[in-house]
């Protein structure tokens, strides 16, 4: 049997950070230790300076000696991704293309037909560890061209297999290839992102999700010998950030807490982590007390740790319920988030909404403004509005659920370059589309709704810093203010041009349109630049309002 050579092209959502590529260290660690045939595979290093290239013919040619190239495919580089693939195909026939990544849209049935340039798909969120294992021993046994019914996870095999963590230390097996990405990004001045993963899977079932390892499932272990011989690499090569993509952290408190304080006290620390979900209010406040104990509260020293990220997505409950989410009630989070502020102020977790979701209602939405600028008024915590984003395999969806709760889905795109503000120094990500479903309306509020919501999440900051303060005195709370500023801005003419704008993004009759613009600019500066403009106009139409409010009260 001759030797073979396998490639793996998996481009970052940007070029001013460095991902390591850990999930091609993950599969070749597993197939080295495990695989029939190590002694016949040769792994080509993945392309990594996506800072520097022009063209996707640049990746292809990195990785052209290759018999196989695996893909792993996200939102932001699908389309880079086909690019490469096509190109490969055309120019090697013979060349076996393999598509892995969450982004397939396995629920389609014409995949086969859309994604001709691949010849073999892993299924979302499926050990990609067990999949290789098979697929490589499977190419050997059949003269190069595996049996599908062979490989564990293909799109269209039977076959499965249970995964467990092998007591194996990939980073320490690839300690030469993770130096060589760190010393790159030092030399150019980009962000070394490096992940590490203490436990794969997920026993939730969120219907906007597709979390790597699986959602609705057992949460398996890493021996815990093997994630510190991880931190303890990391630490060797001068890592002082650790992406931790752990679905729960916090799940398991008291392993989770030694990880993360044998890394600070290393002087790493672990960030951007997923919050343990859990329907008790005091074992979240215990799980982030503890975290505090051991990083602090001081930023001073640069080092302040994201952990942990307040899933807050939504303050309905019945948005909840529709999203199948496991955690806190209204009532309790807006407890978690007074608690964080008074406790925590400016280092205080960040918090992460998901705009319009399912279930919820305009005046869910307004609580949840209230809510923020209330802590906002006290201290600087940090939040985000995201925009919901329907995952091509995550049950949101599917026909049955979007009928059940009347989802008008819609097509809409993001571009990694926006005009006039670029993070990208290579021209390989320019003019490219990155495709996604939001939702345009439910049985839970209308288009005109979700009109309100898109333009107030981003207005809300501009209006509050410009005109609450003088007028706090005379309204009841910041949430009537911010009402009343939508009826203000409104009653401006040159605001139906946002207005339509918007609604002709969200509406889903109409064709896709990017949903980070507005009139082909940034979408939070040009709603910033119409406050800055009618600034006095706003405040005028306000004062009408208030008047108004004033004299129903009195004649209450």
């Amino acid at each position: 049997m001759k030797k073979i050579k396998i490639a793996f092209v998996n481009p970052p959502s940007i070029d001013t950070e460095l991902f390591s590529p850990m999930t091609w260290i993950w599969m070749k660690s597993y197939y080295d230790n495990f695989g029939k045939y190590k002694d016949l595979v040769e792994w080509l290093e993945p392309p990594f300076k996506y800072n520097r290239y022009q063209s996707c013919k640049e990746i292809w040619e990195e990785v052209n000696t290759a018999d196989i190239i695996l893909y792993s495919s996200y939102i932001w580089n699908t389309d880079i991704i086909d690019e490469v693939a096509r190109l490969a195909k055309n120019i090697n026939p013979n060349i076996v293309n393999v598509l892995g990544g969450p982004q397939i849209g396995q629920k389609d049935i014409d995949i086969f037909k859309k994604k001709t340039m691949y010849d073999y798909f892993c299924q979302v969120t499926k050990p990609g560890e067990l999949f290789m294992q098979d697929f490589i021993d499977s190419y050997f046994e059949n003269n190069g061209i595996p049996n599908i019914e062979d490989i564990s996870f293909e799109l269209r095999s039977t076959k499965c297999r249970e995964w467990q963590f092998p007591n194996v230390c990939a980073y320490e097996e690839n300690f030469d290839y993770l130096k060589k990405i760190k010393d790159y990004a030092d030399i150019e001045g980009i962000f070394p992102h490096v992940l590490i993963e203490t436990t794969r899977g997920c026993p939730f079932h969120c219907t906007y999700c597709e979390w790597g390892g699986g959602i609705g499932t057992k949460v398996l272990k890493k021996p815990e010998d093997i994630v510190i011989r991880e931190i303890d690499v990391l630490h060797k090569l001068g890592y002082k950030q650790i992406y931790n993509v752990d679905a729960n952290f916090g799940l398991f408190l008291e392993r989770d807490l030694f990880f993360l304080k044998y890394a600070y006290d290393l002087g790493m620390s672990f960030i951007n982590s997923s919050l343990f979900k859990t329907t008790n209010l005091d074992k979240k406040i215990k799980i982030i007390d503890e975290i505090f104990k051991i990083t602090g509260t001081d930023t001073s020293n640069g080092r302040k740790s994201i952990v942990p990220n307040i899933g807050i997505q939504s303050l309905s409950d019945n948005a909840m319920k529709i999203s199948k989410r496991v955690d806190l009630n209204k009532i309790d989070k807006i407890q978690l988030i007074e608690y964080c502020e008074k406790n925590f102020g400016a280092s205080s977790p960040f918090m992460e909404f998901i705009r319009a979701m399912p279930g919820s209602t305009l005046d869910d939405f307004y609580d949840e403004l209230l809510v923020i600028y209330n802590s906002l008024e006290n201290n600087n915590i940090q939040y985000c509005f995201y925009d919901y984003m329907a995952l091509p395999d995550s049950e949101i969806t599917d026909d049955l659920y979007c009928a059940l709760n009347k989802i008008k889905l819609v097509e809409v795109f993001t571009q990694t370059v926006e005009e006039g503000i670029s993070f990208i120094s290579s021209g390989l990500y320019k003019n490219r589309k990155n495709y996604f479903k939001t939702i345009s309306s439910c049985n839970s509020y209308t288009l005109e709704d979700n009109i309100q919501m898109f333009i107030m999440s981003f207005a809300s900051d501009t209006l509050v810093r410009k005109l609450w303060k003088n007028l706090k005195d005379v309204l009841p709370d910041v949430r009537t203010f911010l009402e009343y500023c939508w009826t203000a801005m409104n009653n401006i003419s040159s605001f139906k041009e946002i207005y339509n704008d918007v609604k002709d993004t969200l509406n889903y009759e109409t064709a896709a349109k990017d949903i980070t613009k507005i009139n082909g600019k940034n979408r939070l500066e040009i709603i910033e630049e119409f406050i800055n403009s009618n600034e006095q106009l706003i405040y005028n139409n306000l004062f009408e309002e208030i008047v108004e409010y004033g004299s129903n009260n009195q004649a209450n």
